[in-house]
């Protein structure tokens, strides 16, 4: 603490210098920094250089107070370049089965490009090859961990042709959010696409163990798939209830609807799983729900209609009988599959309208369209119903 706690560094140099303690660097190569005519982002990249695990003697060949910072950063890059070519060359030379001075001549004009601040300049000769444009992003992603400040081992681990950009940089985010390379590594395959490796990487930044993201980190789930157990998990819900759903026969929306479920409308088990089968519809399982939280429907009621025969707006239509406050007989008498939703309103309104059972079953009858429906409910309620049987028949037409 005492070789920072000096009125002669400002906070930014203070900062470099604590970080450079918090990120493991020795007092001898803190104190190579350690001056106060260097400012903060000399001092930076003279830190990142000994993280990198570049030697005193190379950090010493650039940490001169009177270099500008860029001019330092290029050569912090060109001496970590150096170390690193031959392997990427060697990578990418047999991967894309390009002559090995083509590969060094793309990696050394990105380095180029990005050091002296004139990237426009090199996308001209690339861009009429889309193999060498190709290459050409992905040395961009390699060269934007040198200039973080990632080590070659840590480079490396994304570094491989195998990957497309986005999982590169995806990977390399992970490492710069300061993850483990252990942690990166779990998703680090290129089995996964770019939108999968981040939500296994949002569930490990948000503190999830590797037990948790293990249950979701599969390829067979969809990105959409992973963030809804990933939610769960984030959630506190446990193993047994994110189990209950994270199947990728489930698709999101109806992970969705499982995990709201539990964590914000707290239903047991139990009830849950009423409704936590993949036959059921997102939409289906909202209704079901819709009913499991209405105090006026009984877990009796709610069975009545948790059926996938029956379409979401004809569940509605049987939630709302109760809602009116129809009797279980009644509502019995139009939840059934073959009713449109239209025909079980009608049905439904007869009973509103205070006809009787027996008048309600004159029309409540599959064969009648709902127009038809409504015509014989009208004349229900004005004349008597014997008259009224003579005319119910399907086959008449409207008009008749």
């Amino acid at each position: 603490v005492k070789l920072y706690s000096d009125p002669k560094f400002n906070w930014g140099q203070m900062r470099e210098i604590l970080f450079g303690f918090k990120q493991g660097l020795s007092l001898e190569e803190v104190k190579l920094y350690s001056n106060p005519e260097f400012d903060w982002i000399q001092m930076r990249e003279i830190r990142l250089g000994l993280e990198q695990k570049l030697s005193l003697e190379e950090v010493k060949s650039y940490a001169d107070p009177n270099l500008h910072y860029k001019e330092m950063m290029k050569r912090r890059i060109a001496l970590l370049k150096d170390k690193l070519i031959d392997k990427l060359v060697d990578l990418y030379s047999k991967h894309y089965n390009k002559d090995r001075i083509e590969i060094k001549k793309i990696f050394e004009d990105v380095v180029e490009a990005r050091v002296s601040g004139k990237e426009y300049l090199i996308y001209p000769k690339y861009y009429d090859d889309e193999l060498k444009k190709e290459i050409l992003s992905k040395m961009y992603e390699v060269v934007k961990g040198l200039e973080f400040g990632l080590t070659l081992e840590e480079i490396l681990l994304y570094a491989d042709p195998k990957f497309d950009t986005s999982q590169m940089s995806k990977i390399r985010w992970g490492i710069e959010g300061g993850l483990t390379l252990e942690q990166v590594k779990l998703y680090a395959d290129p089995k996964f696409t770019h939108a999968q490796m981040d939500e296994i990487r949002f569930g490990l930044e948000n503190g999830l163990t590797e037990e948790q993201v293990n249950l979701y980190a599969d390829p067979k789930f969809s990105s959409k798939q992973m963030e809804q157990i990933r939610i769960g998990l984030e959630e506190g819900l446990s193993i047994e209830q994110i189990k209950l759903y994270a199947n990728p026969k489930f698709n999101f929306r109806q992970m969705e609807a499982i995990r709201l479920g539990f964590s914000k409308y707290k239903l047991s088990e139990e009830l849950v799983k009423l409704y936590a089968k993949p036959e059921f519809s997102a939409k289906q399982m909202w209704e079901i729900i819709e009913g499991l939280t209405d105090p006026r429907l009984s877990l009796k009621g709610v069975k009545l209609y948790a059926d996938p025969k029956f379409e979401p707006r004809q569940m509605f239509k049987i939630i709302l009988g109760f809602r009116h406050g129809l009797n279980r007989r009644q509502i019995e008498l139009y939840a059934r599959p073959e009713f449109s939703e239209e025909q079980m309103e009608q049905i439904m309104e007869g009973f509103r309208d205070g006809l009787s059972e027996e008048a309600v079953k004159l029309y409540a009858k599959p064969e009648f369209s709902p127009k038809q429906m409504a015509i014989i409910r009208w004349a229900l309620l004005t004349l008597p119903l014997e008259l009224v049987k003579h005319v119910a028949k399907p086959g008449y037409s409207l008009d008749e």
